[in-house]
């Protein structure tokens, strides 16, 4: 198991199961921020692909550019697949919000649930 920790997330890479779990751990999300996170979790990684679940349960909103350059090929050009989880009625809405309106032109499979032993299955169908 391999960690990483700074300001923006925490990244676990799980060697068992193949999948890198990020917690985002700021409220607000704006572009600088978001730039930040894919950076950090692209130089954490180092791997051609991978299967990403995204715990956003911390954020209570994206700005718009943040969403748009999260939501480019560009910066999911590393994933498989990646799931957004959230426990918060707030977060859940964001989360599904973003998965349905500003990703709808990724290629990259992904769903959001509320639930992490369901969004880790759902992942593993991606190995």
């Amino acid at each position: 198991m391999r960690e990483f920790e700074s300001e923006t997330i925490r990244i676990i890479f799980d060697d068992k199961n193949g999948i890198y779990k990020m917690i985002l751990k700021k409220e607000f999300i704006n572009l600088k921020i978001a730039e930040t996170i894919i950076n950090e979790r692209v130089n954490f990684n180092l791997k051609d692909k991978i299967l990403l679940y995204v715990d956003c349960s911390l954020v209570k909103s994206f700005d718009k550019d943040a969403r748009n350059y999260l939501g480019s090929n560009d910066t999911n050009k590393d994933i498989i697949a990646y799931t957004m989880f959230a426990k918060t009625t707030i977060s859940a809405f964001l989360a599904n919000f973003i998965i349905n309106v500003n990703l709808n032109s990724l290629s990259t499979p992904r769903k959001f649930f509320s639930n992490e032993k369901k969004a880790i299955k759902w992942l593993k169908k991606f190995k």
